[in-house]
C-alpha cells in the first residue's frame, strides 16, 4: 500500500518478507496464550480425579504450538528463498529468541490459568490484551519507524514490551541482517531479565495456587 511504502523505504527487503518474518512468531505467541489460558478448564475432569504436576498440561500445549510454528517456518523459508534470502547458518539465531518467547508465554500462562479456573473473564480480557499488544509490536511496520514517531518516555515504554525485541530478533535471524537490535546487548540483557522475572513470578504463583485447582475445576 501507499502508506507502508512510505514507512518502509525501497531497499533489499520486500515488505511481505518483513511482515511474515514477524507475523509467524507473533502467531505462535498469540495462539499459545489464547489457547493455553483455558487448558486447565478444558481438563477439569482430570484435575478432579488425578494428582499430577499440572504444568505438564501447559507444557504439552506449548510444545504443540512450537511444532506448528516449525512447520510454518519451513514454508516461510521457501518464500524467503524466492525473495532472495536463502537459508543460512544465521537462521539458527532464532533459537535464543524462541527460548525467550517460550519462557515469556509460559510465565504469562502460569499467571493467568489459575484465575481462568475461577472466571471466564480472564480469557476474554486476554484476547483484548493480545490485540493491543499486536499494535504495540513491530509486526506490520518496521521498528526503525518507531524512533521517528515516539521519543523519550513513550519510546522507553514501547521498547519495554519484550515482544519488540523478540520479533526483531526473528527478523534479523531469518533475513540475515542481524536486526536493528543486534548490537544492543544492554537492551537484550534487560529484556532477558524482564522475561525471566515474568517466568519465575508466574511459576511461583502457579505452584502456590496448584493445590486449589481440583476444588475450582
Amino acid at each position: 500500500s501507499a502508506l507502508f511504502g512510505k514507512l518502509v523505504p525501497p531497499g533489499e527487503t520486500p515488505y511481505p518478507a518483513l511482515v511474515l518474518c514477524a507475523m509467524i512468531p507473533w502467531q505462535l505467541f498469540s495462539q499459545t496464550l489464547l489457547g493455553g489460558c483455558g487448558v486447565l478448564t478444558r481438563n477439569n475432569d482430570i484435575l478432579r480425579k488425578i494428582r499430577f504436576p499440572t504444568e505438564v498440561l501447559l507444557l504439552s500445549h506449548v510444545a504443540c504450538r512450537i511444532a506448528q510454528f516449525t512447520a510454518s517456518l519451513a514454508v516461510l523459508e521457501i518464500f524467503l528463498y524466492h525473495w532472495g534470502f536463502p537459508l543460512t547458518l544465521g537462521a539458527w539465531h532464532i533459537l535464543p529468541w524462541l527460548v525467550l518467547q517460550t519462557l515469556l508465554s509460559l510465565g504469562i500462562l502460569f499467571l493467568l490459568t489459575p484465575a481462568g479456573l475461577i472466571t471466564r473473564d480472564v480469557e476474554q480480557g486476554l484476547g483484548l490484551a493480545v490485540l493491543l499488544c499486536f499494535y504495540a509490536t513491530p509486526v506490520m511496520y518496521p521498528l526503525s519507524w518507531i524512533s521517528k514517531v515516539l521519543s523519550g518516555k513513550l519510546l522507553l515504554l514501547y521498547m519495554a514490551n519484550p515482544m519488540v525485541a523478540i520479533v526483531e530478533g526473528y527478523r534479523g535471524a531469518l533475513l540475515g541482517g542481524g536486526g536493528i537490535l543486534q548490537d544492543n546487548f544492554p537492551y537484550q540483557l534487560l529484556i532477558t531479565a524482564e522475561v525471566l522475572v515474568i517466568f519465575f513470578t508466574g511459576y511461583f504463583v502457579y505452584k502456590k495456587a496448584e493445590p486449589y485447582f481440583s476444588q475450582n475445576a
